[in-house]
């Protein structure tokens, strides 16, 4: 400039980059990735010094099986071992397709975290599963809480929708989560995490 300084153009990835780092609160982009025949998909890039809370987001999902259910499991040691024992998890489940509406929720006994009913069919997945996950408080060590949404084609043609809420049994932090379908290798999707900045 005419005062012998510097004349630097503000991006809008670094004027979004400073906005959530300056301010707090604002929503980072943190990966993504395309998944293709994969027998499972972990996630471990938590950190605490920057964010509180993580969205996650799964897009055209698809399995290689029929008639399966898309999972996720929890870490507290950066992945090295996944809580997968009979108790790990409490669910609370709605499941709606055309006609047709289940809860399902239990404070104990469940070694994952259904992410969605059993889908896949053989004329297809029309166009996979669309899947919004968000954790809260990962890096505390108290019992992580989970909530997911899922919309796909079930494994009776029909379109499904899930809405979950979860929570780790036990106190300790999160540093990574796992998924997986029940049966097959994830045949395709992408991935996308964002973690909302802490002030």
């Amino acid at each position: 400039d005419g005062a012998g300084g510097t004349n630097r153009k503000a991006t809008m990835d670094r004027l979004a980059t400073y906005m959530a780092t300056k301010i707090g609160g604002g929503t980072e982009f943190i990966s993504s990735t395309d998944i293709s025949n994969a027998g499972t998909f972990a996630f471990t890039g938590f950190d605490d010094s920057k964010y509180d809370v993580y969205k996650l987001f799964f897009s055209n999902l698809t399995p290689a099986n029929d008639n399966t259910n898309f999972q996720m499991v929890s870490s507290s040691n950066g992945g090295s071992s996944y809580d997968t024992s009979a108790n790990s998890y409490t669910i609370a489940n709605l499941y709606s397709q055309s006609g047709y509406i289940a809860g399902a929720g239990s404070l104990a006994g469940y070694a994952y975290m259904p992410v969605t009913g059993s889908m896949g069919t053989a004329s297809g997945e029309e166009g996979g599963a669309s899947i919004e996950i968000t954790i809260f408080g990962p890096h505390l060590a108290q019992y992580t809480h989970f909530q997911t949404r899922a919309y796909y084609v079930s494994n009776g043609s029909q379109p499904a929708h899930q809405k979950g809420g979860h929570n780790r049994v036990s106190a300790a932090d999160v540093d990574a989560v796992r998924f997986a379908f029940s049966s097959g290798n994830i045949a395709s999707g992408t991935f996308t995490a964002y973690g909302m900045v802490n002030s």
